[in-house]
């Protein structure tokens, strides 16, 4: 167990004093050993071995708690999430993480700046914007790969090597689901339904809201870009398919004639007069010519190629 305290930074101290803190207190603790942590009742773990698994990010609201589950998009192409689950009390909020994701943010808040007030709201507010920090990157990240993805498409240059705009699709989709729910969360760390938080709170969970309802908007957005992107991808695809077919059929249509003779004069039967003449092989090899050359005359009449 990793055990911080709370104050205009966040200071790690030890899991013996963290057992009868009185001050603000924040903890990660992994799912395996959620039996073994002096800081967490009975109650509170048997509802948060629930959320071990959860799939998406979501709060709910007890009388005497709050808890949560996070499912965290990775900043990468892959479909992977970062799970963890949380508990508010009082002066104390315990995170439940068996990847070290939680560990590694509360790592960077304490050798981060300082706040002027010192709450549970500032401190779960801050924890809140952690998550979304890098993600405006991130997003302008993905529509360059959509731009490249587009240019490549429309000079017919297409790519398996690029990231294809499917991929793209879903972790905007993805994306999208996730700024709505940690708007929900951030909704419901507005209301202060138990009191936990400091006045001031609601105003800073509104700004979270906010935010994460614009990100919401650009993933979007960029989903809307990559279904488009994708159309092109596809008509560009079946443009190289008719133009597949198209060779194939002028192929065929000119050499069939060809086999229709070599097939006449592989018969071999012994009274065919013209296969005894001495210029029989010259005259088929000019009567072939001239029909190859005819099949092209029409084909490229038709715009065939």
């Amino acid at each position: 167990m990793i055990c911080y305290e709370i104050k205009e930074k966040l200071q790690a101290v030890s899991e013996e004093e963290a057992a009868g803190w009185e001050g603000n207190l924040a903890a990660v603790v992994p799912f395996g050993d959620i039996g073994k942590c002096s800081i967490l009742e009975g109650a509170e773990s048997q509802v948060l071995m629930r959320l071990k698994d959860a799939r998406f990010c979501k709060a709910e609201v007890y009388p005497e708690m709050i808890i949560g589950a996070l499912a965290v998009p990775r900043k990468d192409y892959s479909q992977t999430y970062d799970r963890a689950a949380f508990c508010i009390r009082d002066k104390r909020i315990v995170f439940l993480d068996d990847t070290g994701f939680i560990s590694g943010i509360l790592e960077q808040m304490s050798e981060g700046r300082s706040w002027r007030h010192v709450s549970m709201g500032h401190f779960f507010y801050s924890f809140l914007e952690r998550l979304i920090e890098e993600d405006v990157a991130f997003l302008d990240e993905l529509e360059n790969q959509i731009d490249d993805m587009e240019e490549k498409a429309l000079d017919a240059r297409l790519s398996r090597s690029s990231h294809q705009p499917m991929e793209i699709m879903k972790k905007a989709f993805a994306l999208h689901r996730y700024y709505a729910q940690l708007a929900e969360i951030g909704s419901k760390m507005q209301e202060n339904q138990n009191g936990f938080f400091h006045e001031d709170a609601g105003r800073m969970f509104q700004i979270f809201n906010d935010r994460c309802g614009r990100l919401a908007e650009e993933a979007q957005m960029l989903r809307e870009y990559a279904l488009e992107v994708r159309e092109i991808y596809q008509t560009q695809i079946e443009v190289r398919q008719n133009r597949s077919m198209a060779v194939l059929t002028v192929v065929t249509t000119i050499f069939m004639p060809l086999s229709l003779i070599a097939g006449w004069y592989g018969m071999n039967f012994v009274y065919m007069p013209e296969t005894q003449w001495r210029y029989s092989y010259p005259i088929i090899c000019v009567v072939c010519l001239i029909i190859v050359s005819i099949s092209f005359w029409i084909l490229k009449k038709k715009k065939f190629f």
